[in-house]
C-alpha cells in the first residue's frame, strides 16, 4: 500500500492557533423564510484556514486533483488546560472536547477546491489529537497526497 503514494504529489501545512472544530448550522427566521447559516466562530476558522492553505496550494504548483482517492493525515495540537494535573499532564493525547470528526470536518471543508475538489474524495489518512507541549505552539499540522491508482 505505501508504494502507492512513492511517486505520487504531496502537499502538507501548518494552521498556528487553537483548532476550531465545525459547528453545527444554526437557523433564524427572516420574515416568512427560515435561512440556515454557518456560526460566526466556525466561518472565521474555516476562512483563517484557507488562507494558509491558499499559500501552500500556490507554492506546491499543484494542479485541482478532479478525480481521484486522496490521503489526509491531520495532527491537531490543542491547547493544554491550566487546570490539568501532574498526571493529567502525563498524558499527550487531547481525548476531551472539541471532537475529532467536527475538527476534521472544518479542515476538508475549508480547504476543498484547492488539492482536492471535493472532500468525498478523502479516502484515507490519520487524525490525531494533542496536547501542544512547549516548545509546540496550538496549531494543525496536515498532510496531503493524490493516491495513485492503476486505472
Amino acid at each position: 500500500m505505501e508504494g502507492l503514494l512513492s511517486k505520487t504529489e504531496k502537499a502538507t501545512f501548518f494552521i498556528p492557533g487553537d483548532p476550531v472544530a465545525k459547528g453545527r448550522p444554526k437557523t433564524r427566521i427572516m420574515g416568512k423564510h427560515a435561512q440556515i447559516y454557518t456560526p460566526t466562530k466556525t466561518r472565521k476558522w474555516e476562512d483563517y484556514v484557507r488562507y494558509f492553505a491558499l499559500e501552500a496550494f500556490l507554492k506546491s504548483g499543484i494542479k485541482t486533483w478532479e478525480d481521484c482517492p486522496v490521503r489526509m493525515n491531520i495532527t491537531f495540537f490543542m491547547s493544554r488546560p491550566k487546570s490539568h494535573t501532574k498526571k493529567q499532564k502525563l498524558c499527550p493525547y487531547c481525548f476531551r472536547k472539541p471532537d475529532r470528526d467536527n475538527l476534521e470536518k472544518s479542515i476538508s471543508d475549508a480547504i476543498e477546491g484547492l488539492f482536492f475538489k471535493n472532500d468525498g474524495q478523502i479516502c484515507d489518512g490519520m487524525i490525531t489529537k494533542y496536547y501542544a507541549e512547549e516548545p509546540q505552539e496550538p496549531g494543525v499540522y496536515v498532510e496531503l497526497a493524490k493516491i495513485e491508482t492503476d486505472e
